[in-house]
């Protein structure tokens, strides 16, 4: 994949909260757009079928279809989308799960403030080096469009 403009990103969160959260914190960055939020990983399927994001930040525990079958399946679409699992579990061999469902990256959910980000730039060149005060954890302003 090239260089986008903008990237297109899908969020899938059984926890509304933190789902919105990281949602917000995302599209504060110059360079992404929130495309949908999931609640499961059957929702996150289907919303990657039909959006066709660029990438999709996801829950490994979900109910019905978790993350990892969900990667799985994302990741084997006519147009699929990166996929970084996230997770608040702290199983030694969670990482490596991961990676073997076919995402991008891993990610613990509590590394995310620090991490997400570079993570995200890492493997998509849209996202400009600027510097957001706030992670997912916090509640930041919402872009102003």
């Amino acid at each position: 994949m090239g260089v986008l403009e903008r990237m297109r990103v899908l969020v899938a969160d059984d926890n509304e909260v933190y789902g919105a959260m990281l949602s917000r914190f995302v599209a504060s960055h110059p360079g992404i757009e929130v495309v949908g939020r999931a609640c499961n990983g059957g929702e996150a399927i289907a919303m990657a079928s039909l959006l066709e994001p660029d990438m999709v930040l996801m829950d490994v525990c979900m109910p019905g279809i978790d993350g990892i079958d969900a990667t799985r399946a994302v990741t084997a679409m006519r147009r699929p989308a990166k996929v970084i699992l996230l997770t608040a579990h702290r199983a030694p061999d969670a990482e490596q799960l991961c990676m073997s469902a076919g995402a991008s990256g891993f990610l613990r959910k509590a590394d995310a403030d620090a991490q997400l980000m570079d993570l995200i730039r890492s493997l998509n060149a849209v996202v400009p080096e600027t510097e957001c005060p706030s992670g997912p954890g916090k509640d930041p302003e919402p872009p102003l469009n």
